[in-house]
């Protein structure tokens, strides 16, 4: 037997051994475990015995296979079991998520061209994640309080960015507040780190942007906080429309902006921009190869795109249509667009690696 699907074979029978440990109830109310599947280039173990890897298994989430949910991982490193377990429990969340009839996706492709981010924005986001760090830190009242005005405050003056945001914490920051929960029950100092990583991370201004990416750690923090507080939620899924930003933030007032947030965003901005341009530059200036044609754009790696008109940025993949079926085109990629239509294909060369992995 070949030595990657031993160690395949012997990770996920080790995983199910830890997964028979877990009480999902407490993870999330409702929650069960889903079968899930390891994979490697060649092969996927499932609960059934092992098989081919599949065409339909890419990247790390959940998906319908043989008309059932399943959570899907691409093995690289199984030197953690427990953090490996906790991040299976993540893609299992996200299938019960979709079982339960979850409503509250963000339009991930109209988010990538309409997301217009400015310092101003980023600086009340940096305040209000100051706030919800020390409320999970230090179990403050005042200081939810004043995440709760910052957040408001927010949502009011740039609502199509908080909205999105919002609803990113809720598909993405939820299955992280949950794999935290899991990794809780498997080892609490592997918790303790991971939590402290998060709350360090998120009080950050350098880790302002991508802005995706941030949801994520924001949307666990403000459920990590509604918990040590005992905010109470509706956690049913499928039931109601409304984020837990919106829960949180209730029917809160604001009159006037709390204080002026402290501007330290801007230059990291102004950063980030240029940097995504040389990027873009780099590889028009010089690719792999570039393919004219009219496509629709049907997909991308959302974790990290960018948009410099007209130019989209993207790692790992594009999905792209044209007069047939959706095709997958791996690698990294400069789409020029026309309105939401590809034009131009730019592939980069192998060595214009991709600066962040989906998630």
């Amino acid at each position: 037997m070949p030595e990657s699907l031993t160690a395949l074979k012997t990770t996920y029978r080790a995983i199910e051994k830890r997964l028979d440990t877990l009480d999902f109830s407490v993870l999330w109310p409702g929650f069960k475990p889903f079968p899930f599947a390891l994979y490697n280039d060649d092969t996927a173990c499932l609960s059934t015995g092992c098989i081919p890897r599949p065409a339909s298994f890419m990247g790390n989430t959940a998906i319908v296979h043989e008309n059932a949910y399943l959570a899907i991982w691409y093995l690289q490193d199984a030197r953690d079991l427990d953090r490996l377990t906790a991040l299976i429990v993540h893609e299992m969340f996200h299938a019960f998520q979709q079982a339960a009839g979850e409503t509250r996706f963000p339009n991930e492709i109209e988010a990538v061209f309409t997301m217009q981010l400015d310092e101003t924005y980023l600086d009340l986001k940096q305040a209000e994640h100051q706030a919800l760090v020390n409320a999970c830190r230090h179990k403050d009242m005042a200081s939810w309080h004043a995440m709760r005005a910052w957040r408001k405050t927010r949502q009011l003056a740039y609502p199509h960015q908080s909205t999105y945001e919002n609803q990113v914490e809720v598909i993405e920051g939820t299955a992280h507040y949950v794999e935290l929960q899991a990794l809780k029950q498997l080892d609490m100092s592997a918790y303790t780190e991971r939590l402290d990583s998060m709350q360090e991370a998120l009080q950050d201004p350098t880790h302002c942007l991508p802005i995706r990416p941030r949801a994520y750690v924001s949307g666990a923090l403000l459920l990590e906080g509604a918990a040590k507080l005992d905010v109470k939620l509706d956690k049913r899924i499928g039931l109601t429309d409304k984020t837990y930003a919106d829960m949180v933030m209730g029917d809160l007032k604001i009159a006037a902006m709390p204080t002026a947030p402290q501007a330290v965003c801007g230059p990291i901005l102004i950063k980030h921009r240029q940097a995504v341009e040389a990027r873009i530059a780099s590889i028009i200036a010089n690719p792999e190869w570039v393919r004219e044609a009219r496509f629709t754009l049907r997909g991308c790696n959302v974790y990290d795109a960018q948009y410099v008109a007209p130019h989209l940025w993207t790692s790992y993949f594009v999905m792209l249509q044209g007069a047939g079926e959706p095709f997958v085109e791996h690698g990294t990629f400069v789409c020029e667009m026309e309105e939401r239509t590809v034009v131009k294909l730019y592939k980069a060369r192998p060595e214009s690696k991709a600066h962040s992995t989906a998630s």
